[in-house]
């Protein structure tokens, strides 16, 4: 057995206590004097639990919880606990002891000076209380913002007053979104887009919010309703409103899939951003194709936005769709690299829900999403808007 030194205990900052039945100490190891300031003589004969930072019914309250413990356990001979122990000089040390109980009914107690631990963890919960408290703020604040962007977006249910159904799946990557969808009527035309900004989360929302002003008042004061003039409207608004070029280039902007639909005729009218428009016609499936420029970004570019015209016919199904459900990682099979679900995949899941109700198509793509990710975090925001006619 390897004994130590009070010049050891004393650099390991550790005391031992020989204590009697009545829990007065027989014998302390010298290291006392250099951690509790007082001598052998001082303590010798004295409860051990006088020097705790205790009320004596306390004190009497934890020497029979000692009893007790090792009466209530016999097959168990020490235990662990931690106590404040007042030093010579009216200052406090947190002890860390391990107890133990001979066959004669002496108690050994060997305590550690664990001081500075507890200030560190005194520090850290304060550090964390303020964490935990400045969280909560910004999660209130995310949770106003998300309110205030919702307020935006119209309701779902004024897509069904011009189309046979319809349906918005919306599912940000965190509680607010860098995507958004709208629509209004405007004279005997029915406009309606979905569009992604830059990021997501907050800066998308904050991006989501200035490109929602910018796009509903294009579109109210544009004359004509021609998307791929309004896209080029809101690219030169947008612009002006973000206001930080360098080098030509400004660091934000939004794709964009924008329809006008007149229902007297059935006539559609389609413009794109880097976002296409995917159409079910009699079980097959057609794409009107969108222009390779992103509305911002590029200043020092010259912008053209094709524009589109289509005579729609009743049972048509009309799709548009942000980037962040066909670039969704998942599909891991064992011993294989998770990978995007991509356009056809897309297109897959459309048609396996295209006889489905508006609702059910929803949640059919909100499950099939989950179902392919997995256990992979979501890649971006999800936006998906249909509608049938």
């Amino acid at each position: 057995m390897l004994f130590l030194g009070d010049e050891q205990l004393t650099r390991l900052k550790t005391i031992s206590f020989l204590i009697d039945k009545e829990a007065k100490i027989v014998y302390a190891s010298g290291s006392i004097r250099a951690l509790l300031g007082y001598t052998l003589e001082e303590i010798t004969g004295k409860s051990w639990y006088s020097f705790l930072d205790e009320s004596r019914k306390k004190r009497i309250e934890h020497f029979r919880e000692l009893e007790l413990h090792f009466l209530n356990n016999p097959e168990i001979n020490h235990f662990s606990v931690e106590k404040k122990m007042k030093t010579k000089y009216d200052k406090i040390c947190w002890m860390k002891w391990n107890i133990s109980r001979d066959e004669n009914g002496m108690y050994l107690g060997i305590g550690q000076d664990i001081s500075d631990l507890k200030k560190n963890q005194v520090k850290l919960n304060n550090v964390n209380r303020k964490l935990a408290h400045q969280k909560k703020e910004i999660q209130d604040s995310i949770a106003y913002a998300k309110r205030l962007q919702d307020a935006i977006l119209p309701e779902v249910n004024g897509l069904h007053q011009f189309f046979a159904d319809a349906f918005v799946l919306n599912q940000p990557k965190d509680i607010v979104s860098g995507d958004f969808y709208w629509f209004t009527k405007k004279e005997d035309w029915f406009i309606f887009l979905i569009a992604d900004c830059t990021g997501h989360g907050v800066p998308g929302a904050l991006m989501s919010i200035l490109a929602h002003s910018v796009v509903r008042n294009v579109i109210r004061e544009t004359k004509k309703v021609h998307p791929a003039a309004m896209l080029a409207q809101i690219d030169k608004e947008l612009v002006a409103a973000l206001n930080e070029k360098e080098n030509g280039t400004i660091k934000d902007g939004m794709d964009i899939a924008l329809c006008a639909f007149q229902p007297t005729t059935g006539m559609l009218r389609f413009a794109g951003a880097f976002r296409p428009l995917i159409m079910i016609r009699d079980d097959q499936f057609s794409e009107l194709p969108a222009s390779r420029f992103p509305i911002g970004f590029f200043d020092d570019v010259k912008k053209e936005f094709i524009e589109s015209e289509i005579q729609l016919k009743t049972g048509d199904q009309l799709f548009l769709f942000t980037d962040g459900y066909v670039d969704q990682f998942g599909g891991a099979e064992s011993g294989h690299e998770s990978k995007k679900l991509n356009k056809k995949r897309f297109k897959e899941l459309l048609h396996q829900c295209s006889e489905m109700k508006g609702d059910e198509k929803e949640s059919y793509l909100s499950w099939a999403h989950s179902n392919w990710r997995q256990h992979e975090e979501q890649t971006d925001d999800v936006l998906v808007l249909g509608v049938k006619i």
